[in-house]
């Protein structure tokens, strides 16, 4: 079998693991082996995703649970001793590069928008509407975030509690050149960053197994993040996959115009 081992590179910078907390230490140590000798994975990204701070530990909640760390740290362990044999002189301290394509924050910012399909925050207007993470009523007056979404062939809102709506959102690097823009409607390219909005369960958003994705630039959706920003303190450089982005570009995701505004009107 010819392998094709990566240890760094553009098209495998942000992927999936594979890997999932159900499984054994096994299973999650032969979905990486494989992942990595065929290409799909680079042993960069293994490392940072396993590493200490790293995005799984909080994931398969190690903080919480000594066994998951356990399971967590033999995962690292792996992936360090796989690239140490590959490079001798490896330091596993030493900061992970980071493959990013370069980015244009204001011609971005200059593009025409659709704000009709931007998420959007709000005060709930009644009781009505229920968060599709928790499954829990949303009460009149608590703030709420909401997704554009199809269903039966027409637009409508998907409700999230404000609280929770950041585990919904993740950077991610663009695989391929099939996805566009909600807000912008132009064209991600393979390698550019892209926000992937998701709606589904807490239990569907750990297995990747959500039931709507959205993409946005995350530069054309500026008010957004002010908004969400003002009305939970989250900050951009807290989502997942925000180390893709460097922290210039985190703050100017905050720096909106007042011009730069979007309808907020149930759909």
């Amino acid at each position: 079998m010819e392998h094709k081992i990566v240890i760094s590179g553009e098209g495998s910078a942000h992927p999936k693991l594979g890997v999932k907390k159900k499984n054994s230490v096994e299973e999650n140590l032969k979905i990486l082996n494989d992942m990595i000798e065929s290409g799909k994975l680079s042993l960069d990204h293994a490392i940072a995703k396993t590493r200490p701070g790293g995005t799984l530990r909080g994931i398969f909640k190690c903080s919480e649970d000594d066994e998951m760390l356990s399971h967590v740290e033999a995962l690292y362990d792996f992936v360090v001793a796989y690239k140490k044999r590959l490079v001798p002189d490896y330091d596993p301290s030493a900061p992970v590069k980071k493959v990013q394509k370069d980015v244009d924050p204001e011609k971005l910012a200059r593009r025409p928008h659709d704000f009709t399909f931007a998420p959007k925050v709000e005060q709930a207007k009644s009781s009505r509407a229920t968060c599709k993470m928790t499954g829990e009523k949303i009460d009149a007056g608590e703030l709420r975030v909401g997704l554009p979404v199809f269903c039966r062939g027409q637009q409508v809102t998907a409700w999230q509690k404000a609280a929770h709506f950041s585990k919904a959102l993740r950077f991610e690097t663009a695989p391929d050149n099939r996805s566009k823009c909600k807000a912008s409607k132009e064209k991600i390219t393979k390698g550019e960053i892209r926000l992937c909005a998701r709606v589904g369960t807490f239990a569907q958003l750990e297995a990747n197994d959500e039931i709507n994705k959205m993409f946005y630039n995350p530069m054309a959706i500026r008010p957004f993040w002010k908004a969400f920003h003002e009305a939970t303190g989250v900050h951009p450089s807290s989502i997942e996959g925000a180390e893709l982005l460097d922290e210039a570009y985190h703050k100017a995701l905050l720096d909106a115009n007042e011009d730069e505004r979007y309808e907020e009107a149930d759909c």
